[in-house]
């Protein structure tokens, strides 16, 4: 199965999350910053089977994937990392307002390159 054009938004969040972890664990003086660049698409929930993916709607899949994402930004806030958004498509209004809550649930900030 080809999985082009999904974005697995959380997984992505996590994944740098885990990164920051271990480079603080190296050198404790390092600023936890995580930047995350994106459209605000988010169509890939965490736990998935992905025997199972396709037979999902759509709008479910979308709908879990988002929340998935904000979790994981708001666990990026709990444990002191500064997340900077860079939000890459003005003209997708959606993701603009997914990238906002993913800004709200950190505590970071968004900047929305082109407005």
């Amino acid at each position: 199965m080809i999985f082009d054009g999904l974005t697995p938004l959380a997984s992505g969040i996590l994944l740098g999350l885990r990164v920051l972890r271990e480079e603080v664990a190296r050198n404790p003086n390092t600023i936890p910053v995580l930047v995350l660049v994106t459209d605000g698409g988010a169509n890939v929930p965490l736990h998935v089977d992905y025997s199972a993916f396709s037979k999902m709607s759509k709008d479910l899949r979308d709908q879990i994937a988002v929340l998935d994402a904000i979790r994981a930004a708001r666990m990026a806030g709990e444990q002191g990392v500064r997340m900077v958004i860079l939000n890459t498509n003005p003209d997708y209004h959606e993701g603009v307002e997914i990238t906002r809550a993913l800004a709200r649930a950190s505590g970071g900030i968004l900047h929305v390159v082109g407005s």
